[in-house]
């Protein structure tokens, strides 16, 4: 497997899945009510994995029906997200694509980035790349694990950078109106709202974990 494509049960612009390029390397896997957004969008996933509670089914038991699945408990220590990437991992994904996982509760999307930064950075990781896409924006998680980040962007597209989960040291921002060499970043506002100058961007740290959020065209 290529891909695992997480998806939650926000909203997800049709045009985010187009832009995906499914292929026969993907597996899909529905978190909760992402089950649901998947039938919307006319996705059939390969696995789905929650306590059922954003559902919004009457029958969770009938909604499942033909699909492979695994029911959480509804009192546990992780959020769904954070089991669906383990089962992720274990069915040999190496890049995470999430849909429908950011907006809605802060305390949701709070935990929602600190799992994948996590999945990110662990030791015991074996993904290279983990990335979250929303109308929001595009979430990126890069970490001493896996330490840069590049792409092409046109000039003026803002770009937030920010420290999770603790200081990250050796930072460099490279493309950027506001640029960073080698420089510490702890979890604050500073990497709020920078904006690109050049066609190619890049985001680097030596340790720690960073959030890079492309905002919307």
């Amino acid at each position: 497997m290529r891909r695992a494509i997480l998806i939650g049960p926000r909203p997800v612009p049709p045009a985010l899945v187009r832009e995906l390029r499914l292929g026969p390397g993907d597996f899909i896997i529905a978190v909760d009510g992402g089950l649901r957004r998947c039938r919307r969008l006319g996705l059939r996933p390969g696995l789905a994995i929650g306590d059922w509670d954003s559902l919004g089914a009457r029958s969770p038991e009938r909604a499942l029906a033909g699909i492979p699945h695994l029911t959480l408990p509804r009192e546990k220590d992780w959020s769904d997200l954070c089991y669906a990437l383990d089962a992720a991992e274990a069915l040999g994904a190496r890049e995470i694509v999430c849909l429908g996982v950011t907006g809605g509760r802060p305390d949701h999307q709070l935990g929602v980035l600190l799992d994948l930064s996590e999945a990110a950075a662990s030791s015991a990781s074996r993904f290279r790349s983990v990335q979250a896409w929303g109308a929001d924006g595009r979430y990126h998680f890069i970490s001493s694990r896996m330490p840069r980040w590049t792409a092409r962007l046109e000039p003026g597209r803002c770009v937030s950078v920010f420290a999770l989960g603790g200081p990250a040291k050796g930072v460099s921002l490279r493309g950027f109106r506001y640029p960073l060499r080698n420089a510490p970043l702890v979890p604050s506002s500073r990497g709020l709202s920078n904006r690109v100058v050049s066609r190619v961007c890049t985001v680097a740290v030596g340790r720690g974990s960073l959030l890079v959020l492309v905002g919307p065209e």
